[in-house]
């Protein structure tokens, strides 16, 4: 017989996938009060190919499944290390192995469409046969140093949910800038931002929003693509002309215009709508109460110049106006 050299992380996988060395393994290593919660003759061998990738270079690893006592399902995670010495990120490695170990056996879960909650059980292990005593700290959070009380509160806890939907118009306005995600977010479940738009202009009057604010326009262009249709445009484009500041005049109109597009898309657009907007353009040939009728000149290909000279606008702003129409 030729003998045949076999590396120590496959010699430890092939002897620990006997139930034998296995079962004599854990029962001689787990803390008592696991041991004693394990029917041991369940244990079953699992594949780990999916934790990393990268493993394979430093340790290998072996996965158990068990049944314990309370017919609950629960995993045993053994690491093989293969360094010489003790890897002082070993604590935050394993913590990852496991939360793959979790992702793998949710996903199992689905695919056999099983229920995921309650989570199972893993008790990892480290298993090392290097020259110098393992030193590193076997504690996670030593790995934050100063911080590591913190973190241990921050971690042990439950996480800190800001749930928009609980959170009153109102009570939003001390939040400042922060205020208009959280108030676009609360109502953009039931998209019906209508009634609620008073409370959107108070905010933006808190703030100061000048008009050609990117941050403004953005929020426009979320609202108008979002936006319920079902009140109407007329009553829609009225509300906003009411509720928001005067200073965003121009932006009303833009966002007035993209709603109409909308309208017009869906067929639902009336003519005398559009005389409506027409007519509050007539008269106000200055500042940016011109916006949608530069958008419409721009439509019908008029150059920059010429758009100037009709409206008065500048070119400086005309320019930045061309450049929505056109893209």
């Amino acid at each position: 017989m030729t003998l045949k050299r076999m590396p120590h992380d496959e010699f430890m996988k092939w002897m620990l996938s006997d139930l034998r060395v296995a079962n004599g393994f854990f029962t001689a290593h787990l803390p008592k009060d696991i041991a004693q919660d394990i029917d041991f003759g369940s244990l079953e061998m699992q594949p780990t190919s999916y934790i990393d990738k990268r493993l394979v270079k430093r340790e290998s690893d072996v996965l158990y499944r068990v049944q314990q006592l309370n017919g609950k399902t629960a995993y045993i995670y053994l690491l093989v290390e293969h360094q010489s010495t003790s890897d002082p990120l070993m604590a935050f490695r394993l913590n990852y192995y496991i939360m793959q170990i979790l992702d793998w056996h949710i996903r199992q879960a689905e695919s056999r469409h099983e229920q995921t909650l309650p989570l199972p059980l893993i008790y990892p292990m480290v298993f090392y046969n290097g020259r110098e005593k393992f030193s590193a700290n076997r504690d996670i959070f030593s790995l934050f140093g100063p911080q590591e009380a913190q973190a241990r509160e921050v971690f042990l806890k439950p996480f800190q949910l800001v749930d928009v939907s609980t959170i009153e118009d109102e009570d939003m306005r001390d939040h400042q800038w922060a205020a208009i995600l959280e108030w676009c977010m609360r109502h953009s479940l039931g998209r019906d931002f209508i009634p609620h738009l008073s409370n959107l202009g108070s905010f933006l009057r808190d703030l100061g929003v000048k008009s050609g604010d990117t941050l403004l326009a953005g929020v426009l262009n979320y609202i108008a693509s979002s936006m319920n249709t079902e009140h109407g445009l007329e009553e829609i484009i009225d509300i906003l002309y009411e509720e928001l500041p005067q200073e965003l005049e121009g932006e009303v109109m833009t966002l007035a215009e993209q709603l109409m597009q909308k309208g017009r898309t869906e067929g639902r657009t009336e003519g005398r709508l559009e005389g409506k907007l027409e007519g509050k353009l007539e008269g106000k040939l200055e500042g940016a109460t011109t916006t949608l009728l530069a958008i419409e000149l721009f439509e019908q290909g008029l150059s920059v110049e010429a758009v100037a000279h009709k409206t008065g606008l500048s070119v400086e702003l005309l320019r930045n106006i061309q450049k929505k129409v056109v893209h």
